[in-house]
């Protein structure tokens, strides 16, 4: 019996001659079972060989010294590329080369003829050094594409597999020479360190575009009750602002959320002001800035809150108004033992009825802001307070003005697609 696919080792190349040779069919060479990964080179579907090992059995290919350079590179060094250029997005194999006729590219290998590059030696593989990897494919990312790729060559946590200060990447910009050499110069003022994903990049961007300030990156918290430390993704710490980008798995991962849910109580409690960006915020950043700008003008406290004293007394007055507090003086504001508290968001008094905001002193509610002394405490809270919730129940079964209907009629009605009464 001739030689099958799942014969062969996992995570191997095999050249199709030697396959052949074994008695390999060609309608196996063709079958899904195979994937060809270089000229005359083939791996197996569902256990393929690596980069590296693609890297290395292209060498072994020309029939003179190469090094591995290019997208290639980047993607073993780990710095980040788009999917369009790392191999699971159809990305070729690239080498360069001094010697051979003239260059070559196929579906699947790229050998350019260069002049012998720096090069350095990474898990076996001889590669060009990194930023000449990124200085090559320059003109074929973005601009936020190769600045995601230089954060994750500086950074100190989650980078890449070689590591360069960014004042290092800097001098060798300047130093670059050739095509694609003015723009990793540019890349490379924008690049900043302590960036751990490529979210983050995207989002000090962002600001940087939009002309807001330069943020701390991954600026260190400690919970004071177990000194379990805490990383803020993008931070102001004068202004106690912390942004946070919550990606798929910070809302379906258990683990994670219940990280985050633990990281912003510490914030809160720290004095804080939590703001949380998804995906859709990076697209359309105008509620994003706004909530920043909301933020950055509200004076934060930086110590936790204790509790809110005689304020947990307060009482919803159903569906009549909030009774108002008429004129407090000074002197008695400041012999309130509760903090006054500024609530800032809709009050709901009745059906048409709404105010913007409310103050709560010594307990009670009122609708203009009293006289406050010098110094007085102040806690603003955003949220809605509403007059009651409406009990909202239907049955099923049960319509307007019908009352309950005989058992098998009710038993019936479930069945059919229809809105429910609500009573």
């Amino acid at each position: 019996m001739g030689l099958r696919p799942e014969d062969l080792e996992r995570g191997e190349v095999y050249r199709r001659e030697w396959l052949l040779e074994r008695g390999m069919h060609r309608r196996h060479l063709s079958s899904p079972a195979m994937t060809r990964v270089l000229p005359t080179c083939y791996t197996r579907t569902d256990h393929p060989a690596d980069l590296r090992r693609v890297a290395l059995e292209a060498q072994d290919l020309l029939d003179c010294p190469s090094v591995v350079a290019g997208v290639t590179a980047a993607e073993l060094f780990g710095v980040r590329p788009p999917r369009r250029a790392r191999r699971e997005g159809g990305a070729r194999v690239h080498l360069d080369t001094s010697g051979g006729d003239s260059p070559r590219r196929t579906e699947t290998l790229v050998v350019h003829r260069c002049a012998p590059p720096p090069t350095i030696r990474l898990h076996g593989v001889t590669m060009v050094e990194p930023l000449t990897a990124l200085q090559e494919i320059a003109g074929r990312l973005t601009l936020d594409e190769l600045v995601i790729a230089i954060d994750s060559l500086v950074a100190d946590r989650f980078g890449t597999a070689w590591r360069i200060p960014l004042s290092e990447v800097r001098e060798q910009a300047e130093a670059a020479r050739g095509r694609g050499a003015r723009r990793l110069r540019e890349v490379a003022a924008l690049s900043r360190e302590r960036v751990w994903s490529p979210r983050e990049t995207q989002m000090h961007l962002l600001l940087r575009r939009y002309g807001r300030p330069a943020t701390v990156m991954n600026h260190e918290v400690v919970d004071p009750a177990t000194g379990i430390i805490y990383y803020i993704d993008l931070a102001y710490p004068e202004r106690r602002i912390a942004i946070e980008y919550d990606g798929a798995e910070h809302l379906t991962a258990p683990d994670r959320v219940r990280h985050d849910h633990r990281k912003s109580a510490v914030l809160t409690a720290q004095g804080w002001a939590v703001l949380r960006v998804y995906s859709e915020d990076l697209r359309e950043p105008t509620d994003l800035f706004a909530r920043l700008e909301h933020a950055w003008a509200t004076e934060t406290t930086t110590s936790p809150p204790d509790s809110y004293g005689p304020g947990k007394d307060l009482r919803c007055p159903g569906r009549g108004r909030i009774d108002r507090l008429a004129g407090m003086s000074s002197t008695d504001v400041a012999e309130t033992t509760a903090p006054i508290l500024h609530l800032r968001g809709p009050i709901l008094l009745g059906a048409e009825e709404e105010l913007d905001g409310a103050w709560v002193v010594g307990g009670r509610i009122h609708h203009e802001k009293p006289d406050l002394p010098a110094g007085a405490e102040v806690r603003e809270i955003d949220g809605f307070v509403l007059p009651g919730l409406a009990d909202l129940h239907c049955h099923l079964g049960i319509a307007d003005g019908e009352g309950a209907p005989p058992w098998p009629r009710r038993a019936s009605r479930p069945s059919s697609t229809a809105t429910p009464g609500c009573r």
